[in-house]
């Protein structure tokens, strides 16, 4: 009887680690959403060791001043998303998500207004300058009337003692997918 409970326990608890495993599915919904609610710390619960390094680079792109906090919050504020299917192959997986943002139109006013104002995206040696561009960039498009258009984005993730994680070039699709370019 001993041993039997004794196994009995060990299946209980190979069993709920095994259900507790996240879907790819649910990793998607936990570096959206966070990302969307600028929860970078909670994002990189869903990234690998990589993509976490981007994140942090994002988070302190967006802490460094009010300025460049609100040209972050609005760019992920205006992304939508869903996520339409996912494949599994072992310990890999792929996710094809729809991402409603800006259109091609909308990224190029923004760029000519940079443009104008005489600053390079490319040039990262004045980010506040950038920061502070693209926020009245933003606010000039007036982003609540603005039509958003929809791309679809695969995304790669790995299996990590258990859990699904991103890759590390999941940030630079969601970017594409956001800013697209000609």
């Amino acid at each position: 009887m001993k041993k039997f409970a004794i196994i009995a326990l060990a299946l209980l608890l190979i069993g709920c680690s095994f259900f507790q495993s996240n879907s790819p599915k649910e990793a998607a919904i936990t570096l959206m959403d966070s990302l969307s609610n600028m929860d970078f710390e909670k994002a990189k619960t869903a990234a690998d060791n990589a993509l976490q390094e981007k994140i942090s680079d994002l988070q302190q792109l967006a802490g460094r001043d009010p300025v460049s906090e609100t040209s972050v919050k609005s760019i992920l504020d205006f992304m939508d998303y869903e996520v339409l299917s996912e494949k599994i192959d072992g310990d890999t997986a792929s996710l094809r998500l729809k991402i409603s943002a800006f259109s091609e139109e909308t990224v190029e006013a923004i760029k000519l207004k940079m443009a104008l104002a005489g600053i390079s995206v490319s040039d990262d040696s004045d980010p506040h300058s950038i920061s502070e561009v693209l926020v009245e960039a933003l606010e000039e498009l007036d982003l609540d009337s603005l039509e958003k258009v929809s791309r679809e984005v695969e995304l790669k993730l790995k299996k990590i003692e258990g859990e699904w994680r991103f890759t590390e070039d999941t940030l630079t699709r969601i970017t594409e997918a956001l800013f697209p370019q000609e």
